[in-house]
């Protein structure tokens, strides 16, 4: 009985998110943004990947020597995708979606394997408008800052900041490409772009009515990650990345590894075929953003990790074979991690948590996703 109703629901789900096609309308802020990025004591030569990777694999292990703090300015070119509700009951909502290292905008849009993998269009038929970012220097951005000292989270962070407050203003704002206002926004990222939303929720915590946060938990490892073997894009496929790109922008260089049931992406019920897709259209990680992450979660006030001052809803989703944010330990399970995740938001008017079985670290790309995704939906429509 209960296998029969995991499959409902699956087909539900796969069948709403390919109601209607959605048009995409891509699109480009300027954002001019000032962070104060964390000076690394000991940065690797631009120019030598050995000395990236080995920092980067530091930035994973150990952790790497900070010394202060330096201030970063620029405007930023920040690119992405639109996309309205395909349903007659539209929501005034704006769902921001925004990706994790190693990918782009795309992932949101299942890397086109088919409806299953299809958040936006999952959201977009529920009756939401979307809007899927690129992060500075991924995807279709035409910038590609020092990785290393410029590209850090802090920035990312400040730039994301920026990019709700102009999607939230009034539509005449110059910063606002959309043309148009929302009164309601919710934040929806994976992994990286969780650890940002959670940064947003206490450093901002007006900027989004609503939190969706994918890939993610307190309880972060780096034993997984660390694992991966990694090179400089430019290098790896300058066809694809371009011979110019900085060294600092890294992927994943084994697709046995990235494709690993139990590995750092995947664990339990997938695809391979959809795997391998991932491992061949993968996009780049910053060496800075992974070693500025410190600096981003101990960015609170007295320097705590706690959005104590965010008053909106919480929703966790991490599968249950995710290696990097719900390992168990000896008397914790991932639902006692969950669990205790929510204390992080300790004046949230709602949290809660979806854990599915037999799914690991990029949870949209494996055979739950569906199921996930209507979760999503129901947390939203009975929040907002």
């Amino acid at each position: 009985m209960l296998a029969h109703l995991t499959s409902a629901v699956v087909l539900l789900g796969a069948t709403l998110a390919a109601t209607t096609a959605a048009t995409v309308e891509p699109l480009s802020f300027a954002i001019s943004a000032t962070s104060q990025n964390v000076q690394f004591a000991a940065p690797p030569d631009a120019n030598n990947a050995t000395q990236i990777i080995a920092f980067l694999h530091a930035a994973s292990t150990t952790g790497v020597a900070v010394n202060g703090t330096r201030q970063v300015s620029g405007t930023f070119a920040v690119t992405g995708s639109y996309c309205k509700p395909t349903t007659a009951r539209v929501r005034g909502i704006l769902q921001v979606l925004v990706h994790g290292a190693t990918y782009d905008k795309t992932l949101w849009s299942g890397l086109g394997q088919g409806a299953r993998y299809d958040y936006r269009g999952y959201a977009n038929a529920a009756g939401y408008h979307t809007l899927a970012l690129d992060r500075l220097g991924h995807g279709s951005s035409p910038q590609h800052p020092d990785p290393v000292a410029v590209n850090q989270a802090q920035l990312q962070l400040e730039i994301l900041h920026r990019v709700l407050a102009a999607v939230r203003s009034n539509r005449s704002n110059r910063s606002n490409a959309l043309g148009r206002s929302f009164a309601k926004i919710v934040y929806v990222g994976h992994s990286l772009g969780s650890f940002l939303g959670a940064a947003i929720a206490r450093t901002y915590p007006a900027d989004a009515d609503a939190l969706v946060l994918t890939g993610y938990s307190t309880a972060f490892t780096t034993a997984a990650i660390a694992a991966q073997t990694y090179a400089p894009g430019a290098l790896f496929s300058p066809s694809r990345f371009g011979s110019a790109l900085p060294l600092g922008y890294v992927v994943t260089a084994v697709e046995a590894e990235r494709s690993r049931n139990g590995g750092a992406f995947y664990g339990g019920a997938f695809d391979t075929d959809v795997a391998r897709a991932d491992f061949a259209r993968q996009d780049t990680a910053g060496a800075g953003e992974f070693a500025s992450l410190p600096g981003l979660l101990l960015g609170g006030a007295g320097g705590g990790t706690a959005a104590d001052a965010y008053a909106g809803a919480v929703f966790v989703a991490t599968g249950q074979l995710d290696a990097a944010f719900c390992v168990p330990t000896a008397g914790r399970t991932c639902a006692d991690i969950l669990q205790a995740t929510g204390e992080s938001f300790p004046r949230a008017r709602a949290y809660k948590y979806y854990a599915p079985a037999d799914t690991g670290h990029v949870l949209s790309l494996h055979y739950s996703a569906p199921a996930t995704f209507r979760a999503v939906h129901e947390f939203l429509d009975g929040v907002l």
